[in-house]
């Protein structure tokens, strides 16, 4: 039990919660990508009118990504469900990898689409500054989620 302001936090069960939450995220996304893959680019951040999402349905690496996602979702689950908390802690650590990816490319591959209109032109770009604020949403969790996970793979056993 760790103390925050006088309030009391279990953080093994605070690093097991999370991870479930991440692994349904990660399990559901997956199916996405794999039963339809251009809405799952576009849940990503990618308009409709952009090559991402267009050719997406016969992108087969959105759907190997999908797969993989699963995967990954199911190995964290696991580690919650049995109570492998040093395998969780350290999958947690290394599961930053895909976070901080995904937040690069919110930041560096998300452009205005080109329009004449300068209203739908200022939308647009609304649009991107909001992904690119997801984006370092992502690197700024990634840190906390890391730090969760190197405190539960590196505490004593009980």
């Amino acid at each position: 039990m760790t103390s925050f302001g006088g309030l009391n936090i279990n953080l093994v069960l605070l690093a097991r919660g999370t991870a479930t939450l991440l692994s349904a995220l990660g399990i559901f996304g997956g199916i996405r990508a794999i039963t339809s893959p251009s809405a799952f680019a576009t849940t990503f951040g990618f308009p409709q009118s952009t090559s991402a999402v267009t050719s997406a349905d016969s992108n087969p690496f959105i759907i190997v990504a999908g797969g993989r996602q699963i995967a990954g979702g199911l190995g964290l689950l696991a580690c919650a469900y049995f109570k492998c908390d040093r395998a969780l802690g350290l999958l947690m650590m290394t599961g930053v990898v895909a976070g901080g990816i995904d937040g690069w490319v919110l930041l560096n591959y998300l452009d205005p689409i080109k329009s004449n209109d300068g209203e739908d032109l200022k939308r647009e770009r609304e649009r991107v500054e909001s992904q690119k604020a997801s984006g370092y949403a992502h690197w700024v969790f990634n840190s906390v989620y890391a730090a969760l996970g190197a405190w539960v793979a590196m505490r004593p056993e009980v």
